[in-house]
């Protein structure tokens, strides 16, 4: 189990986004707002079931879609993940890559709060394990 910095932010009207991760043993974080352009801290939502996460600020970060389909649960798609600026291939071996919402607005302009934990093969092939929180903006 990891340890990283948690911000929470209990106000529901709070502007301030974040991204809170680490890979391996190296802690990242990520704060923004909601009417900044920079950093990338949102979802854009391409169907009813299907969303792009972008957690992300000058190549440093995480991207990836996910398939909603038991309502604030969601397995990572195995492709089309990107992490620091590089794409990189999911690891399906030590388990299934996931992400947790525990607030989902659903419509434009509302938040999402969660959890994501992604495991992934460098373009080396090396074995990584990306974990972390966030609370970002529906686009």
């Amino acid at each position: 189990m990891y340890d990283y910095d948690a911000r929470f932010y209990t106000c529901t009207n709070s502007s301030q986004l974040y991204c809170n991760y680490r890979i391996d043993d190296n802690s990242y974080s990520i704060e923004g707002n909601t009417t900044a352009v920079s950093p990338e801290l949102y979802t854009n939502v391409t169907s009813t079931t299907d969303t792009r996460f972008n957690l992300s600020d000058n190549n440093m970060g995480v991207r990836f879609n996910v398939w909603f389909a038991f309502d604030n649960y969601a397995n990572i798609y195995p492709g089309d993940i990107t992490v620091n600026g590089v794409e990189v291939e999911m690891d399906i071996s030590p388990g299934q890559s996931e992400i947790y919402l525990y607030r989902n607005d659903v419509t434009v302009g509302g938040i999402r709060e969660g959890w994501f934990n992604i495991y992934y093969k460098d373009t080396n092939g090396q074995k990584h394990d990306i974990t972390g929180n966030f609370r970002v903006k529906i686009n």
